[in-house]
């Protein structure tokens, strides 16, 4: 009799654990090939000639490297962000489809507002960026800013106090791109925008597939 209850008790389980680990590689596939399609966009959309933005912020000083302090915040801040994430499957599975729509947004943006870079920047020197992903240095992924968007999204997934810690550091990270003119004013400014929006669809895609499972398990119950 014990037998059969741990049967009955444990099948909803493991049908629950399949439908979570089969989201989470849906949503590992489609990130990669979203990174893939982003890194082939840029290797063309870099040939374009696009226009010089007259920011009126940026003409108040003349560049200054801190590429290392940027890389160290931006990458330092993901990689404990999700570390931390990583412990909740669905949590990281939503945050994984929600920045595939961000990187989609950004490819949009950057087709629809073609920007040639600041004309005293300092190109970022960014390790990871231009070795893993891009395999080539990248100087008009500019409106919006993807470091500043990538940690404004992070903070939406996480608690009061460590979002605002979070969100302090894409404040830093936004002064720091400006530091060396790296990117126009609108680029880190719209970038928050554009993350809360990536978090909504990353909403609306659990809610869509938590609404289709419910109704499956309403159908088999009933059969």
């Amino acid at each position: 009799m014990s037998d059969r209850v741990f049967m009955a008790m444990s099948q909803p389980l493991a049908i629950d654990f399949r439908k979570t680990l089969l989201r989470f590689l849906s949503a590992v596939l489609f990130f990669s090939l979203t990174v893939g399609f982003f890194s082939w966009s840029m290797g063309n959309l870099e040939q374009r000639v696009g226009s010089v933005f007259p920011d009126p912020v940026l003409r108040h000083w003349h560049p200054i490297s801190v590429s290392f302090q940027i890389f160290i915040l931006t990458w330092g801040t993901v990689v404990i962000s999700v570390v931390t994430i990583a412990r909740d499957l669905p949590r990281l599975t939503q945050l994984a489809v929600a920045y595939s729509v961000l990187e989609l947004m950004r490819i949009l943006a950057i087709w629809l507002m073609p920007l040639e870079p600041p004309p005293l920047m300092i190109t970022l020197d960014d390790p990871i960026n231009d070795n893993l992903i891009f395999d080539r240095t990248v100087t008009k992924d500019l409106f919006f800013s993807g470091h500043v968007s990538a940690i404004w999204l992070l903070s939406c997934y996480f608690g009061r106090l460590s979002r605002m810690v979070l969100r302090l550091a894409a404040f830093v990270v936004a002064a720091l791109l400006l530091a060396q003119h790296v990117h126009y004013s609108i680029d880190v400014a719209a970038a928050p925008f554009f993350a809360t929006l990536a978090y909504r669809a990353g909403i609306l895609w659990t809610s869509y597939w938590d609404r289709k499972d419910g109704q499956a398990d309403i159908t088999s119950s009933t059969v």
